[in-house]
């Protein structure tokens, strides 16, 4: 393998790792750490995000020191398997419908195993010994076809555990009968995880045909790299569906200062729609709407549901779009302040401000719309 070539795999195979790496990055500054819930989902995805570097890093330390990558093989191989449950985790939590529902730890098990077994077979048959001369230089009399053999069965390996979570993952989306639709994006994913499954075998067994070799490893980088921003993407946007239901007694009954962690501590029901009066009772009592920098999204870890559902919810019940609803109440606050003592000498510039418009041009104009209107 030319130096060129073996430069152009390493910083190919570095794309995938960057997106990963970025991806993390994404997930960490999203996550609202003073929320004393985080959502699950994103926790995995963090891990999951954390092993597919450490994953492809090992895949690279062949181009660096390829006596590393063999020694590794079986650390890659339990990391590869780590990736694939972590992906499966995350689709169990964006499906659970029942907060009794866990994720079995019995998982973990068999990548450890296989790992196991792996350097247990190594070490006892002395198989990695070759290797390792060859990569020094000494020949053993096994030449080249050995190491893409060993390399080839390990991914096999690898690919057994891919083939496995994808059809749990595929199971998994299929017995969830809860607005399909919202998780369309899903199977998006998993389609392209078997297409990109194929590519490093194609890339190891041609090695000797540099075009072909070339091809396959850049098209599973970009495989790979879509994979990851796509699905953050998604993460970031709040793109899961998962309804908080809270009993009308219950809400009734809430006070005005506990509503929220009544909500996070609530049962999520597979049954359960977005009730009007839920909605409405957090509206009122919390009024989210005096932050000028409210959207869409930050309900979204309010009663767990995804944007999508949010924005249908308020079109199909109130016929207006999230921010005509939100400024309805602004302008309603702005009203109610107006008409107290207390803010008489108040400007209208300040009025408008405290009832959650970011500028007094922006009032005018809603105003003006609602008039029309």
């Amino acid at each position: 393998m030319s130096v060129p070539l073996e430069i152009g795999n390493v910083l190919t195979l570095s794309c995938p790792i960057f997106g990963a790496l970025f991806a993390l990055v994404m997930l960490l500054m999203d996550t609202n750490w003073k929320n004393k819930v985080i959502h699950r989902e994103n926790q995995v995805l963090m891990a999951y995000f954390l092993t597919v570097i450490v994953t492809l890093a090992q895949i690279i330390s062949l181009y660096f020191n390829p006596e590393i990558y063999i020694w590794t093989t079986s650390l890659g191989l339990l990391t590869y398997g780590m990736v694939q449950i972590f992906f499966y985790w995350f689709v169990f939590e964006l499906t659970k419908t029942d907060l009794k529902e866990s994720f079995s730890g019995f998982h973990f098990v068999l990548p450890v195993v296989f790992a196991a077994i792996l350097l247990a077979t190594q070490l006892v048959h002395k198989s990695i010994e070759p290797l390792v001369d060859l990569v020094n230089g000494k020949d053993a009399g096994l030449g080249r076809n050995y190491l893409l053999t060993y390399m080839g069965n390990v991914y096999g390996l690898k690919l057994l555990f891919g083939v496995a979570y994808v059809g749990f993952s595929c199971v998994r989306l299929l017995r969830y009968n809860q607005e399909k639709a919202s998780l369309r994006w899903l199977w998006f994913l998993i389609f392209i995880s078997v297409v990109a499954m194929p590519f490093p075998l194609l890339w190891i067994y041609m090695m000797g045909k540099m075009m072909v070799s070339i091809w396959a490893i850049v098209t599973y980088a970009l495989l790979l790299l879509f994979f990851y921003v796509y699905l953050t993407l998604h993460v970031i946007r709040k793109d899961r569906f998962r309804v908080l239901y809270v009993p009308e007694k219950e809400v009734e009954s809430v006070p005005s200062g506990v509503l929220s962690s009544k909500m996070e501590d609530s049962a999520v029901s597979k049954k359960s729609v977005l009730k009007k009066s839920l909605f409405e009772e957090y509206i009122v009592l919390q009024k989210p709407f005096l932050n000028q920098d409210l959207r869409i999204t930050d309900l979204v870890d309010v009663f767990h549901v995804n944007r999508t559902y949010i924005s249908s919810f308020i079109n199909v019940e109130y016929n207006m779009n999230f921010s005509t609803y939100i400024n309805h109440y602004r302008m309603e606050e702005y009203r109610r302040l107006s008409r107290l003592p207390e803010y008489l000498h108040r400007s209208k510039q300040e009025l408008v401000e405290m009832a959650g418009f970011n500028s007094y041009r922006s009032f005018l104009r809603i105003k003006k719309e609602a008039t029309k209107g």
